[in-house]
């Protein structure tokens, strides 16, 4: 796609024009997400994902690498928030359960992935550590839908029978009488990520300007051309805001009321054996993630407490009890990190992505997909004819939001 295409480009979740410059306003979390062009709008809805600011990141790596000057504001440091706290699945936990839009965006993004860790880690010397690790579902049935699920997606699965279960994985201390596999789903490590993207983007001239709250927008007219923060203005051709569970106080600065709210999970972290834990294991809305070196992930809760990011006792016990049911080993692992992290929360658990407007007029219309820690990057009218025809047939699918639900919330 070349640079002309990406001066074409609208927003997602708020954006426009004046300028020269494509200016990324991060909210506290870094989730960034950026509608490229006409045509991509219907095609790929550039996502927020379950881990953001490494989409920001990304979308400046890309919009950097076809010559377009790139800012990037952020409110704290980069890749500190939700982006650090992801666990790195490149897949909903429970992918079935979500539109087809979503799963054809997802194994896009699952096809791109050890490409792009492969380009980072030459470029900058970081490994990701992209992982193949596979996703068990324990106690989940194979179902007639899972398979009509997986056929249409091209995704391989296999069920696991009881007898299976110890051979397959033989630390799991749960009996379950059937189990689901998906053995080409992968994880990366967010921090290395983060780190990576940043490194890379650092040193090609993209500029980051850290502890750079906005405060405001720029307008001229009908055109936003820029944003206010109490280090200066910083003017640009187009404003991408996408502030995860920020996004509704930044869009507010517009008049904009957006349904999203910040939702808090906590997760610990255990320093295992390499090898205990074969696969991403998820039981019962709470699930282990083993990485390479042998720390493992256990996660998360689910709370409304607004902006309080705060861990607490009552958390990590749930944790650690929840961990050591499923694998009594790690009842005698130490628990080395507990955190918390904030993810945006809508109704439905489908983010809001696509456009609010063009100028400062208001469009009451809603797109739908979801980017967990999956990026999906078109670089060139050949990957946007590859994925085109299928995925805005699946969009297409998708209902849209009640239009006096809208005009309700401000939108």
């Amino acid at each position: 796609m070349t640079a002309e295409r990406f001066k074409e480009a609208r927003t997602i979740l708020g954006a426009v024009a004046a300028g020269d410059e494509l200016l990324i306003v991060q909210g506290r979390d870094r989730r960034l997400a950026a509608e490229l062009d006409e045509a991509m709008a219907e095609v790929c809805r550039p996502q927020r994902a379950e881990m953001g600011g490494l989409v920001g990141m990304l979308t400046a790596y890309f919009l950097n690498r076809e010559g377009l000057t790139v800012g990037l504001l952020e409110r704290g440091e980069t890749c500190r928030e939700s982006s650090w706290a992801g666990g790195g699945i490149i897949s909903p936990l429970v992918p079935w359960q979500y539109p087809q839009a979503v799963s054809t965006l997802v194994r896009w993004s699952q096809r791109y992935y050890p490409g792009l860790a492969d380009t980072l880690r030459a470029q900058t010397g970081i490994d990701v550590e992209w992982l193949q690790s596979g996703l068990l579902l324990l106690d989940v049935p194979l179902s007639r839908d899972i398979r009509e699920w997986a056929d249409r997606n091209r995704c391989a699965l296999q069920a696991v029978a009881a007898a299976e279960l110890p051979e397959l994985e033989p630390a799991v201390g749960e009996e379950a009488a059937q189990s689901v596999l998906l053995p080409e789903v992968a994880q990366v490590r967010n921090p290395r990520l983060g780190a990576a993207l940043r490194r890379s983007l650092s040193e090609t001239g993209v500029r980051i300007h850290e502890h750079t709250e906005v405060t405001g927008f720029l307008a001229s007219g009908d055109r936003i051309h820029g944003v206010a923060t109490a280090r200066g203005e910083f003017h640009a051709e187009r404003v991408v805001v996408a502030g995860g569970a920020w996004s509704a106080p930044l869009l507010a600065m517009l008049d904009i009321g957006l349904p999203v709210t910040p939702v808090k999970g906590q997760m610990i972290q255990y320093r295992a054996t390499p090898g205990l834990l074969r696969h991403i294991i998820l039981y019962r809305n709470h699930y282990l993630i083993p990485r390479r070196d042998g720390l493992v992930l256990a996660g998360s809760t689910l709370e409304d407490t607004g902006y309080d990011k705060s861990t607490t006792a009552a958390a990590r016990d749930e944790l650690m009890q929840k961990a050591s049911r499923l694998v009594p080993a790690l009842g005698k692992c130490e628990v080395v990190r507990h955190w918390a992290g904030l993810r945006p929360g809508v109704s439905d658990g489908v983010p809001f992505i696509g456009p609010l407007f063009g100028s400062r007029t208001k469009a009451a219309s809603r797109s739908e997909t979801l980017g967990m820690i999956t990026p999906t990057v078109i670089e060139n009218t050949s990957d946007l004819r590859a994925v085109s025809d299928d995925i805005r047939q699946e969009f297409r699918k998708i209902p849209p939001m009640d239009i006096a639900t809208l005009q309700d919330e401000g939108l």
